[in-house]
């Protein structure tokens, strides 16, 4: 099979995202997709929130919620320590070479322009 060539880039905001049952965390690296189209395989929240943010979930893997993508946007955003390997480890993470997302997103990276 081919996959499509598509491009993430390393950005850093923060982000109060839910980790888990009731617990969030303030997340701040993140890997930003133009579309959440890009991806293989990712499933979306319904819009949740006063800001009507979509929630990414991998259902490939244990990490549910990985990200997300703000309301009226395209691009998403893929949380570094949520698919780090030993899930919120830092720092800094090593990326799950047995995650799905973080392959596309290691291929993703090597494809970026230099800036």
């Amino acid at each position: 099979s081919t996959q499509s060539t598509w491009v993430a880039r390393p950005v850093q905001h923060e982000m109060e995202m839910p980790v888990g049952p009731d617990v969030t965390r303030t997340l701040d690296r993140w890997f930003e997709v133009p579309n959440v189209t890009k991806f293989d395989n990712i499933s979306l929240t319904k819009p949740t929130g006063s800001n009507n943010m979509r929630l990414l979930a991998c259902p490939d893997c244990d990490r549910s919620i990985v990200g997300y993508v703000a309301s009226g946007e395209e691009a998403c955003f893929v949380a570094e320590d949520l698919v780090a390997a030993g899930g919120l480890a830092r720092p800094p993470p090593t990326l799950a070479p047995d995650n799905p997302i973080v392959a596309q997103l290691q291929s993703a990276l090597a494809n970026a322009p230099s800036t």
